[in-house]
């Protein structure tokens, strides 16, 4: 089921200038934050009061999108919009939901999970992008994303990133695996969890055997990626679906290590636990957090306007205090951030399943939680 949240939204004001361009490197590239330790959510200053009139919109989203600290900023701009929060885990929730009928206004996808399915059948409306005030100013490579368009028209606007990597309890990890294949080396094991997707599995074994972009393999190396995991699967502990569960195996001691969202590992530190992040040396999988205007949208000029209050930069501030990668170039390196030890992304690679993978992946996938090899 879709958990609902209630919350009042407001739009922002424009911003008082354009960024220039950013090719996908020099967005890597931009001071963020290494370890996960000690993040704190800031301080949005509130907007003048207006007398614009009231709206009401639906967002579908995943929960950070929808943290209460994040709807509590929102709430402070000038124009106020209230909106109703449904959260949903995989790609294949939103999908579900939106196919069932459901009342949403805006959605919040992912280019590597549903975003062609959704804009293929017709379940999202272009986007104007000269009616976005906050366009100019995100990078442009990440506004290039072939996904988030069709025959030339814009249906996805990319809102932030959220980077795969290691999680680690910092009081019983002495030496921190720094890459994919530390995890799986370590002496003694340590005990290792991971998301409960395949497409995890073999983004991670893909990178660990030296092969860049996990989305091009061909069957000889899927089959590598599959022999990497059994050889290693000892190592695996554990197989978590949300925050709360992987906080729980961290919090009775079963495991010392995971591999999960950078927003995860931030998550699990607002709730005590002695976590930290690192990002692996061999690749890291970005999830591009995309918002659109459902098909089925009340007032698509509402809706257009949350998109923009996302865009904003005290919203993108927060949202990467929050672990994520911002969009809006402008907040990339400001606040505690750019004043913490720098970490660069060395082959960052957007999130995708290898073609021809579903019966592949689901089969194994059983097979390595079965113990069976």
């Amino acid at each position: 089921m879709l958990s609902i949240i209630a919350a009042t939204v407001v739009r922002t004001s424009p911003l008082t200038r354009a960024l220039g361009a950013l090719s996908v490197l020099a967005l890597a590239a931009a001071p963020l934050l290494l370890g996960a330790c000690g993040a704190v959510a800031p301080t949005v200053a509130p907007a003048s009061p207006t007398t614009a009139p009231h709206g009401r919109v639906v967002v579908l989203a995943r929960p950070p999108w929808l943290a209460p600290a994040a709807l509590a900023a929102l709430a402070r701009y000038p124009t106020r919009t209230t909106v109703e929060g449904r959260t949903y885990q995989w790609g294949e929730d939103a999908l579900a939901a939106l196919r069932s009928g459901a009342r949403v206004d805006v959605v919040e996808v992912s280019p590597g999970e549903n975003a062609a399915e959704l804009i293929g059948s017709g379940m999202l409306q272009v986007v104007d992008t000269s009616r976005l005030r906050f366009w100019d100013a995100l990078a442009p490579a990440l506004k290039s994303l072939p996904a988030l368009a069709r025959d030339g028209e814009l249906y996805l606007v990319p809102v932030a990133a959220d980077p795969f990597g290691i999680i680690y309890d910092e009081h019983l990890v002495q030496r921190p695996p720094r890459a994919w294949r530390d995890v799986f080396r370590s002496r003694p094991r340590v005990p290792v969890a991971v998301l409960d997707n395949p497409l995890v599995a073999i983004e991670v074994a893909a990178l660990a055997l030296g092969y860049r972009d996990p989305s091009a393999l061909d069957e000889r190396q899927k089959q590598r990626a599959k022999d990497f995991v059994f050889r290693h699967r000892r190592a695996l502990r554990g197989f978590y679906d949300g925050d709360a569960e992987l906080a729980r195996l961290f919090a009775r001691r079963r495991i010392t290590v995971a591999l999960g969202f950078r927003s995860t590992a931030f998550a699990l530190r607002r709730r005590g636990l002695p976590v930290c992040f690192a990002f692996a040396r061999e690749g890291q999988p970005l999830r591009i957090s995309c918002l659109g205007v459902s098909r089925d949208a009340a007032d698509p000029g509402i809706a257009r306007g949350v998109i923009d209050a996302y865009l904003s930069l005290p919203m993108q501030r927060l949202l990467t205090r929050r672990g994520l990668l911002a969009a809006n170039r402008e907040a990339s390196g400001s606040g505690a951030a750019s004043r913490a030890a720098p970490a660069r992304l060395t082959n960052p690679v957007v999130a995708a399943a290898p073609l021809n993978t579903d019966l592949w992946l689901d089969s194994w996938w059983r097979e390595l939680k079965a113990g069976r090899g």
